[in-house]
């Protein structure tokens, strides 16, 4: 029997979505928000799969320690799996927390958009340099407007579903380099009226709660959490760990991003951020590099350089993570992480074997990779400019996605 048509087994409150296609996921998914490195549903699905046929029994708790928009976490509660997620970040803690407790009533929550959008343009108003060069200075009033009557909305549900309406519609508003992921000036566009932006992103949240009504009995929580530090879950509490951690340099979650960290007055501490490449100090005192990466922070001038430092830190950062996934994973739990190889210099990124070398260094064992299908929504972008941070439509990726499974060891 396939992984998606397996039937509850008797005495398990869970259900089981089953498929509505042959291989096609057991769970819908919406879209959300333009946030960066998002799960494929199908991809999502192939992991779940991949848990479910390494453990001993259903799972029935997951987490998952890099959410990012909680994708992982709403699968999991459409497959009858208590959740729990942690990120860093603002704005993916509160995407994900509306998608799993959308508004009472969506269509009051448009109506609610549509109300705080059909605010005329402020004559005068407190607005950010920063944000009038980006989106104008009628846009910028309307924005600080917008702040001040989103702050007294009691709903908690109604706020989050006003505040990411409002994210996913000030990059079309502004004057942001199209096609680009990193926060850059278009000087050749002008910025549109957001409150016609407003109301079209509104319309499609609405859908994308819809979508993901497909309830179980389950659970699911987004935190704000560092996975280095995952204090508020209990030792050997959980089934099964499902993510996908962040990528060296590739993605700065806060640049893509800046906009409505901007436009909230939101903190963006991008000391934060594993993966980073700016902003590291020299110190790689003790510092040993797995086989993998070796010769690559040696290549980049180990500690002369910001990419050797990048490097070093992201390594500490994940072994640091790794013992933590392995503290919070019961005996014969098993966690699933997708990485990607890359090539850079023309020879591989070993990302997925040092990886697979730091788990074991946190006392995992059988690692085991599988190739995953790169679908058409990559977790690695396509053929970036580094200059422009533009993407190519027609550029092949010199990228392999893999699954890495782990297995913490039963106890003896």
């Amino acid at each position: 029997m396939a992984a998606g048509d397996r039937e509850a087994v008797p005495g398990d409150n869970r259900r089981f979505v089953k498929r509505s296609a042959p291989n096609a996921p057991r769970f819908e998914l919406g879209w959300f928000h333009r946030y960066p490195a998002r799960f494929a549903p199908s991809a999502l699905d192939l992991m779940f799969a991949g848990l479910e046929n390494r453990l001993t029994a259903p799972p029935k708790s997951l987490l998952d320690p890099f959410m990012g928009t909680g994708a992982a976490l709403a699968a999991a509660v459409q497959l009858g799996i208590n959740a729990v997620g942690f990120d860093r970040f603002a704005l993916g803690v509160l995407i994900a927390r509306l998608r799993l407790e959308p508004p009472a009533d969506l269509e009051d929550a448009v109506s609610a958009v549509n109300m705080l959008a059909d605010m005329k343009v402020p004559r005068s108003g407190h607005s950010d340099p920063e944000l009038v060069q980006w989106v104008g200075a009628d846009n910028a009033r309307l924005l600080t407007a917008y702040r001040d009557a989103i702050a007294d909305v009691r709903d908690i549900r109604l706020k989050r579903f006003l505040q990411v309406s409002i994210s996913s519609a000030l990059r079309a508003s502004s004057r942001w380099l199209a096609g680009s992921i990193k926060a850059q000036i278009d000087p050749d566009r002008s910025p549109s009226d957001i409150r016609l932006q407003i109301k079209r992103t509104a319309r499609s949240l609405r859908k994308d709660c819809q979508i993901e009504q497909h309830r179980t009995n389950a659970v699911a929580t987004a935190r704000m959490g560092d996975a280095r530090k995952l204090d508020a879950v209990a030792t050997g509490s959980i089934d099964a760990l499902l993510t996908s951690p962040p990528y060296w340099t590739t993605y700065d979650y806060l640049s893509t991003q800046r906009l409505t960290y901007i436009a909230f007055q939101w903190p963006a501490p991008s000391r934060h951020q594993i993966g980073r490449r700016y902003g590291i100090s020299p110190d790689g005192r003790g510092f040993a590099a797995p086989s993998s990466l070796a010769s690559w922070y040696v290549d980049f001038g180990e500690e002369r350089t910001s990419m050797g430092r990048a490097l070093r830190e992201y390594v500490q950062r994940i072994r640091e993570h790794l013992l933590e996934a392995y503290r919070v994973l019961k005996p014969d739990g098993v966690a699933a992480y997708a990485i990607a190889n890359s090539v850079r210099r023309e020879k591989t990124f070993d990302l997925v074997g040092a990886f697979s070398e730091l788990a074991e260094e946190a006392g995992f064992v059988e690692p085991e990779v599988v190739a995953r299908t790169i679908s058409t929504r990559r977790i690695l972008p396509a053929g970036r400019d580094v200059l422009t941070g533009r993407f190519s439509s027609d550029f092949q990726p010199a990228i392999s996605e893999q699954a890495l499974y782990l297995r913490r060891p039963k106890e003896s």
